[in-house]
This record gives structure tokens, C-alpha cells and sequence, in this order.
């Protein structure tokens, strides 16, 4: 990957990180819907990225965002399996003629519908075990699917206002 790849990439990180941080941490709407939109910096990396340097900027990203927030590897573990599953989800979803040119996968390169079928399984995956964690158990069955369900509706959204807006065809970012 040519060093310019690589300072883009780190830059889209921490300005993701920068703005959940700061902008988003305490937005909370009607109690239940948290704008978790920090995944999206890994949904949108290149399409070939290795599994194992997904893996390593996941942990260090997750580090990060559970240092910031105070919430002992809550961030890492739900990071680490969407991680896990990423790639594979992406070879399942494989257009018949292959991904081609496109470097990244994002609305404006795949077309909206795509993408919603490409991110909302894995912001499910990860909203799961992000509030699973958090209410540390089945116990609270109700309360964890409401704050997913809602989460997970706020940040599919959002990721898509993000990408209309700041994202090119041609370029991210």
C-alpha cells in the first residue's frame, strides 16, 4: 500500500475518532438511540485490506475509543468481531464481475441499496455485542434490543449522510 494510502487511511481514523469523541459521545436521543458512528471508518476501508491488519487497527481503534470513553474493551470487542466478519461478508456479497477498480466500498462506488446490505449486518453485529456487553447479560433482553434496534437505525443513516456528503465517486474523503 503506497504511504500516502496509509497517511489517508490514519487520518479518516482519527478524524472519525475525533468527532464520536467529542461530537458524539453525549448524543443520545429519546434515551435509547447512541450515534455510534466510529464503525464506519471500518467499513469503509479498501476492499482488499488483509484480515489480519483489520484485525490490528481494530484492537487499536477499539483501545482508543475505550480509553476516551471508560468503558473497558467494550469498544475493542464489538471492533474486533466486525472485524472478524468484514472480509468474509465481503466475499459473500462479491458482484459477479468481481470488485474491479473499486477500492472501497461506499454508496456512491456500490449504490446505496449495496451498501445498506453490506453495513447493516455488521453495525448489527457490532450494536449487538456493544450493548450486550454493556447490560451484561440476557437480563435486560428488552432494554439491549430497543438501544440496538435504535442505534443501529441512527447510525445506518448517518453513515449514509456521511458518505453523500464528504464522499466522492472517485475518491473517499
Amino acid at each position: 500500500m503506497p504511504f500516502n494510502s496509509f497517511l489517508r487511511e490514519i487520518g479518516h481514523g482519527l478524524l472519525f475518532l475525533a468527532v464520536q469523541v467529542i461530537f458524539l459521545k453525549q448524543l443520545v436521543l429519546f434515551g435509547y438511540a447512541f450515534l455510534l458512528l466510529y464503525p464506519l471508518f471500518l467499513l469503509l476501508l479498501p476492499i482488499r485490506r488483509k484480515s489480519l491488519s483489520l484485525l490490528l487497527i481494530s484492537f487499536v481503534y477499539g483501545l482508543l475509543l475505550d480509553a476516551f470513553y471508560d468503558t473497558g474493551g467494550m469498544h475493542t470487542a464489538a471492533l474486533l468481531t466486525l472485524a472478524l466478519v468484514r472480509n468474509l461478508w465481503l466475499e459473500a456479497l462479491t458482484p459477479t464481475g468481481g470488485y474491479a477498480d473499486i477500492e472501497t466500498p461506499h454508496a456512491l462506488n456500490m449504490g446505496v441499496g449495496w451498501f445498506i446490505l453490506y453495513a447493516t449486518p455488521l453495525l448489527l453485529l457490532h450494536h449487538l455485542i456493544f450493548f450486550g456487553l454493556d447490560s451484561l447479560g440476557l437480563g435486560n433482553w428488552g432494554l439491549m434490543a430497543l438501544k440496538t434496534g435504535s442505534s443501529l437505525l441512527l447510525a445506518l443513516s448517518a453513515s449514509l449522510v456521511v458518505q453523500l456528503l464528504f464522499y466522492s465517486k472517485k475518491r473517499a474523503l
